[in-house]
C-alpha cells in the first residue's frame, strides 16, 4: 500500500496520524527591465523554491529528498500559496511570495519566493543579472539554483533566470543568447507536470531587438518577445517571468518585465486516510491508492 498503508477504510470517531507526500513551491521572481541605452536588456526571474517529499521524484536545487509530514486527525494545517512577483517597468525585478504548510504539530515547510531579475535578495532560485555585470544571483539551497550572468555590450543580454533543477545560464559573448534554468516535474497530481523554471533574459537594444522566443526552462517560465516586453510566467508555475529589453525598440513602444507566475501546494496521503475538510477550494483528485489535495490558492486542510 502506498504511504505505509495497512488497510482499506475509515471508521467514524477513529483517530488518524499518517504520512503526506507534499510539493511546495513558491511564486515566481519578475523578470527585470532595462532603462538605461547603454545596458540593452536584463536578467529573468528566478524561480520560486521547490521543496518535495514525493517518493522516487526530486527536490529543487540537488537537495535529498525531504520526509514526509505526520498529519493528525482534528488538526487544522494552514496552506499559503505564494503569488508570482509583478513589476511593469523597473530595473531590479520583484521576489515572488513564500508558499507554506503550517500546523501546531509540525515543523512549517517553506518555499522562498524566487528572486527578481536583477535583484541582489536572491530567491528560491535565483534572478539572472543585468548585462555589464557578472555573477547571477543565489538561489536557496535545497530548493533552487542561481541566475546567469549578463554581458556588456550593444547587444547584451541579462542572464537566465534560475530553476529548480540547474542555473540559469550565462551571456559570455556579445553573441550568445543565454536561456533560463529548468525546472523539475512531479507526478504528484497523478499527471506529470513541469514547475519551478527559470524566466529567459530579455535581449536586444532598440536597434537591434532579438532574444528567446520559447518559454523558459522546461516550458513553463517567461520569456522575451524580441520587440522588448517580458511575458509572463504560466499561473501555478511557480516559474520566473522573462526579462525586457530597452523601451525605445521600434517593435514595441510599451517594453515590460512579465511577472512571476504564482505557487502551488499538493498534499498527496494515502485512500485509506480520512476525507478531509478544506477551505480554499482545492482540487481533489483520486489517482490510483491516493487522495491528492492541490492547491491553487490559500487555504485550510483538516482531515
Amino acid at each position: 500500500m502506498p504511504l505505509g498503508a495497512t488497510r482499506f477504510g475509515f471508521l467514524a470517531g477513529e483517530t488518524w496520524d499518517g504520512q503526506a507526500e507534499y510539493l511546495v513551491i513558491a511564486g515566481g521572481g519578475s523578470g527585470a527591465y532595462m532603462t538605461a541605452y547603454n545596458f540593452s536588456s536584463s536578467g529573468g526571474g528566478g524561480a520560486g523554491g521547490y521543496r518535495s517529499s514525493v517518493s522516487g521524484e526530486s527536490t529543487g536545487g540537488g537537495g535529498t529528498l525531504e520526509t514526509a509530514l505526520t498529519l493528525s486527525t482534528g488538526t487544522t494545517y494552514t496552506i499559503t500559496v505564494g503569488a508570482g512577483g509583478s513589476l511593469y517597468r523597473n530595473r531590479v525585478g520583484v521576489t515572488g511570495n513564500d508558499s507554506s504548510i503550517a500546523g501546531s504539530d509540525i515543523t512549517t515547510v517553506t518555499s522562498n519566493g524566487g528572486g527578481g531579475g536583477n535583484n541582489s535578495a536572491g530567491g528560491g532560485s535565483g534572478g539572472g543579472r543585468e548585462s555589464g555585470t557578472s555573477n547571477g544571483y543565489p538561489g536557496t539551497a535545497n530548493q533552487g539554483y542561481r541566475g546567469g550572468q549578463g554581458f556588456n555590450g550593444n547587444y547584451g543580454s541579462g542572464g537566465g533566470g534560475g530553476g529548480a533543477n540547474s542555473t540559469g545560464s550565462d551571456n559570455n559573448s556579445n553573441t550568445s543568447a543565454p536561456t533560463a534554468g529548468y525546472g523539475l516535474q512531479s507526478s504528484i497530481t497523478g499527471t506529470a507536470t513541469y514547475y519551478a523554471d527559470g524566466g529567459n533574459p530579455g535581449r536586444g537594444n532598440g536597434s537591434y531587438p532579438v532574444g528567446p522566443h520559447t518559454r523558459g526552462g522546461n516550458g513553463t517560465g517567461g520569456y522575451q518577445d524580441g520587440g522588448g516586453a517580458g511575458i509572463n510566467a504560466i499561473t501555478n508555475s511557480g516559474s520566473g517571468g522573462g526579462g525586457g529589453s530597452l523601451v525605445t525598440s521600434p517593435y514595441n513602444t510599451s517594453g515590460q518585465a512579465g511577472n512571476g507566475g504564482s505557487g502551488i501546494v499538493v498534499i498527496r496521503v494515502s485512500e485509506d486516510a480520512p476525507t478531509a475538510t478544506t477551505t480554499g477550494s482545492p482540487t481533489i483528485t483520486t489517482p490510483t491508492g491516493y487522495t491528492v489535495y492541490a492547491f491553487t490558492g490559500s487555504g485550510t486542510i483538516t482531515f
